[in-house]
């Protein structure tokens, strides 16, 4: 885009509605493949606005459901419970069920 000095020049930039977000659902589950109850789960975003979610907690079965409030790009969920963690986390972008 080139002006000439003095010249002025408007510009609608114009952004694709995007489709409906949807939550991610899954199950924390031990080493022995056994559910994890009370396990945190945690969002990380991969976008440029970067930054954690604040932790949930699996219920007694090790399910959880992350709303599209709290997934609304891409992101990377970790689990912890006690000394245990994932070793890397597992990327989302909405409407996955991961375990």
């Amino acid at each position: 885009l080139t002006v000439r000095d003095g010249e002025t020049l408007t510009v609608d930039f114009k952004f694709p509605r995007g489709g409906r977000l949807k939550p991610v659902r899954g199950r924390v589950l031990g080493p022995d493949g056994r559910p994890v109850a009370r396990a945190q789960v945690i969002a990380t975003s991969l976008g440029r606005l970067g930054g954690d979610s604040a932790p949930l907690f699996t219920k007694p079965d090790g399910s959880f459901e992350m709303r599209e409030q709290i997934v609304w790009g891409p992101a990377a969920l970790r689990a912890r419970a006690g000394e245990l963690a994932t070793p890397a986390g597992i990327t989302v972008t909405g409407g996955e069920t991961v375990r």
